[in-house]
C-alpha cells in the first residue's frame, strides 16, 4: 500500500509517531507530541501495549474518525488555516525588514570604507565625460573632414580612421583627466 494512504487494510494499528504521519497525509497535520496529549485526554481511542518498554499501538481507523469527529480538532483546523495568510504576512514583512536594514548596514559601511560615490556625483562625472567627449569630437571636426577628403584608398582611410580613433580617445583622457583635476 503507498505510504499515503490515510487507512492501510491490515495495518490498522500503528505506532503513534506513524499515526501522526498517516495522520498528516490525510490532511490533519499534527505533531507526535500533540497526539500523545490528545490520546491522553480521550482514552476511548482503543490502544494496544505490546509490553514494557515497547511502543504502545493506536487504532488508526477509531483515532482518525475521532479526530474527525471532535469539534476542537476542526476549529483548531479553521483556524489554523485562517491565521496562517497572516503569519505568511508578517513572516514576509519581518524578512523585508531585514532585508533593508542589511542594504542600510551595507551602505553605511561602504560610507566608512569611503567606497561609496553617492548618486548626484556619479551624474555629475557622467555630464562632466559627455562634455568633454562632445568637445573633443568638435574641435577635430574639420581636420577630420579634410584628411577623409584627400584619401581615395579604401585602406588608407581605415588606418587614416583607427589613427582618429586613437586621438580622439587621448583627447578625450586628457579632458577627463583635467576634469577631474589630475
Amino acid at each position: 500500500m503507498p505510504s499515503n494512504a490515510c487507512v492501510a487494510l491490515d495495518e490498522n494499528w500503528c505506532s503513534q509517531s506513524e499515526a501522526a504521519r498517516r495522520l498528516g497525509n490525510c490532511g490533519d497535520p499534527v505533531a507526535q507530541q500533540v497526539l500523545s496529549r490528545y490520546l491522553a485526554r480521550y482514552p476511548e481511542i482503543p490502544r494496544r501495549s505490546q509490553g514494557r518498554g515497547a511502543a504502545m499501538l493506536v487504532d488508526f481507523a477509531a483515532l482518525r474518525l475521532h479526530r474527525s469527529q471532535n469539534i476542537h480538532v476542526i476549529e483548531h483546523s479553521v483556524a489554523v488555516a485562517r491565521a496562517e495568510p497572516a503569519i505568511d504576512e508578517a513572516a514576509s514583512l519581518r524578512m523585508r525588514e531585514r532585508q533593508a536594514a542589511a542594504e542600510l548596514r551595507e551602505i553605511e559601511l561602504r560610507r566608512a570604507r569611503e567606497d561609496f560615490i553617492p548618486r548626484a556625483a556619479v551624474e555629475a562625472a557622467v555630464s562632466v565625460a559627455k562634455a568633454a567627449l562632445h568637445e573633443v569630437l568638435a574641435s577635430s571636426r574639420a581636420e577630420r573632414a579634410a584628411a577623409h577628403a584627400a584619401v581615395r584608398d579604401v585602406r588608407q582611410a581605415a588606418i587614416l580612421l583607427d589613427e582618429q580613433d586613437q586621438a580622439i580617445q587621448a583627447g578625450y583622457a586628457a579632458a577627463l583627466a583635467k576634469a577631474a583635476g589630475g
